[in-house]
């Protein structure tokens, strides 16, 4: 049944290419196959399948010169710029006149006082943030190697803003969340009947986790078809970040990329998808797709330490 769905998927992509309607082809455009419409030509791992199946399907049906979104081969593209607003008044305003008050003046010492207890303020609720991080936030390390995923990424973004430029928008997913499922389609299409060990870093390299037990292929599979899933049926509610820290261009400098991945932390479904994550936490399936993926840690933002040096070097001075 997984073939049959597989070829009925590329199928579709294809028609699509092609300049065939799914109409004609008498099919339903599924969530899936409406996805990889756009983006499976930017997967490496389908593109030989799927330019077999456009090759066959051609000859029965004779060429069509009818325009589709490709991947663009080379130069850059611009960030998304953010949409103009408005900012007119409110009109005529009310104005209330406000009685006339004494001056009221602090001394150094009460100021320093109130920015001291405003600085300890900070620094807790910072503390806060970073344990919430731990519940919802992964950082995925992405190979900038021809293996990898990052200019897969790049491709993927190119194809999304010509999609989103049409009018009406061809795609109705957000750009995180469009990278996402890229990146999910192309570990599924790349696994092969293997089991997946963990690794863990010893502080000097990579070894083999003894102390975790390597999950079987097929129960792998599983994993990565139902965060797909779940991807594919609630969207802009369960992702909240995925993005680059440094920026995306078609040429990286470095040998990885950091990614930083956010999961809501609302319902059961949010909670699943989140365990789904931790299962791939330091496993080697993603090497594959030339990524390693580990849950937030708690520490302190860099501008935090600074600000708890300089009240501690205030403490000193008194």
């Amino acid at each position: 049944m997984c073939a049959t769905f597989f070829s009925r998927l590329l199928l579709n992509v294809r028609c699509k290419r092609q300049g065939l309607t799914l109409t004609m082809a008498g099919q339903a455009l599924e969530p899936e196959a409406e996805f990889m419409e756009f983006f499976g030509a930017t997967m490496p791992a389908l593109r030989d399948t799927v330019a077999k199946r456009a090759a066959d399907l051609s000859s029965q049906t004779g060429p069509n010169k009818r325009p589709h979104l490709e991947a663009p081969k080379q130069g850059k593209g611009k960030g998304w710029g953010k949409g103009s607003r408005n900012n007119g008044g409110w009109g005529n305003r009310i104005q209330h006149s406000t009685p006339t008050q004494a001056p009221f003046t602090l001394s150094s010492d009460d100021l320093q006082h109130m920015m001291h207890i405003m600085a300890r303020l900070l620094v807790q609720q910072d503390n806060e943030i970073q344990m919430i991080k731990m519940d919802k936030q992964f950082l995925l390390h992405f190979e900038t190697r021809p293996q990898g995923m990052v200019h897969m990424f790049w491709e993927s973004a190119q194809v999304w803003k010509q999609a989103k430029a049409e009018q009406p928008p061809k795609v109705d997913k957000s750009l995180m969340v469009t990278l996402l499922l890229c990146m999910m389609m192309e570990l599924e299409a790349r696994l092969d009947k293997l089991s997946w060990p963990y690794m863990v870093w010893t502080g000097e390299k990579l070894e083999l986790d003894n102390n975790k037990a390597a999950i079987p292929h097929d129960d792998m599979m599983e994993i990565i078809r139902e965060i797909k899933k779940n991807l594919l049926d609630k969207t802009e509610e369960l992702v909240h970040k995925f993005h680059s820290v440094l920026g995306l261009a078609e040429q990286m400098e470095g040998d990885t990329l950091p990614f930083l991945l956010s999961i809501s932390t609302r319902g059961a479904l949010a909670d699943r998808t989140f365990e789904l994550f931790r299962m791939l936490e330091g496993n080697t399936v993603l090497r594959i797709v030339g990524a390693r993926l580990r849950g937030e840690r708690l520490r302190r933002q860099p501008l935090v330490n600074q600000l708890v040096d300089a009240m501690a070097q205030l403490q000193l001075s008194k």
